[in-house]
């Protein structure tokens, strides 16, 4: 099968763009895959789509891609929105079927476009994102990864327990190594799910605010604004953080991963986009 994924941008190891690094690595184990951007050349090792090719399948992201490909020669196109906002991810005519990554992208666009997805979560790389060694009796290391942290970084420095902030001018590519570092993770979104994947504990909480301490239960109501802190919007004080923090549980580690190679691992939810 011949597939073309599509991004506006690869300028950052987030969102959108690792879900794209994540589909086309499993994709092109199988696959012919090409990849789309209106900036391509700043990624060259991606091969680039060929406008005088048939492609069987393309998984875009971002309307303005859309707006390039839908008429392209593809037999099937699908249109995955990771947010609601910016305007580039809401839907425009074209594809053959439309995904959110979470319930609450599915409900603002079916309820101010009138189009209607299917919800598939973030894919994650289950066997690069894997525990490398036991955590913990007791919280000994926190890991805060965001590359924004605008706020947070106050509250983390007076929770009392030693941490390390990764990302921002400092983001690095081999985020499993530091969250492997660590015994609990701070973050949001993919940074949570990889954290879980690793068999961390996780809390969620940044810039947008916090949902907080992830157990197999709370993550089936984070997941529906996909852990972005938006469910709860709790911005902690040092001393809310470090009750949260109190939580941790060394037994909850392979829960978490569980519910990750259940409901996120990257290679069923490849075969889900190709059953699409």
């Amino acid at each position: 099968m011949r597939i073309v994924l599509s991004n506006h941008s690869l300028f950052r190891l987030g969102g959108s763009e690792t879900w794209v690094r994540t589909m086309f690595d499993e994709l092109s184990k199988e696959h012919e895959v090409h990849f789309y951007s209106p900036i391509h050349h700043l990624w060259k090792d991606m091969p680039p789509f060929d406008p005088s090719l048939r492609y069987d399948r393309a998984f875009v992201n971002h309307s303005n891609c859309m707006e390039y490909l839908r008429d392209k020669d593809i037999e099937r196109i699908v249109h995955t929105s990771h947010g609601v906002i910016p305007a580039v991810e809401w839907p425009i005519p074209g594809a053959d079927v439309y995904v959110s990554v979470s319930e609450e992208v599915r409900e603002h666009n079916l309820a101010k476009w009138g189009q209607d997805s299917v919800v598939i979560r973030n894919p994650i790389d289950t066997v690069k994102f894997t525990p490398a060694h036991p955590t913990s009796e007791t919280l000994k290391k926190v890991l805060f990864l965001s590359n924004y942290g605008w706020g947070v970084m106050e509250t983390m420095e007076g929770v009392g327990f030693d941490y390390l902030h990764i990302g921002g001018e400092d983001r690095i590519e081999d985020t499993w190594t530091w969250i492997n570092w660590a015994d609990l993770v701070v973050g949001l979104g993919r940074s949570a799910y990889e954290a879980m994947s690793c068999g961390r504990n996780v809390v969620v909480f940044d810039y947008m605010g916090a949902d907080g301490f992830v157990t197999p239960e709370s993550i089936l109501e984070y997941r529906k604004r996909n852990c972005s802190g938006r469910t709860n919007r709790i911005m902690y004080t040092a001393q809310q953080l470090h009750d949260e923090l109190g939580r941790y549980d060394q037994s909850l580690g392979p829960r978490l991963r569980e519910y990750i190679l259940e409901n996120n691992n990257v290679v069923g939810i490849a075969e889900r986009y190709l059953s699409l």
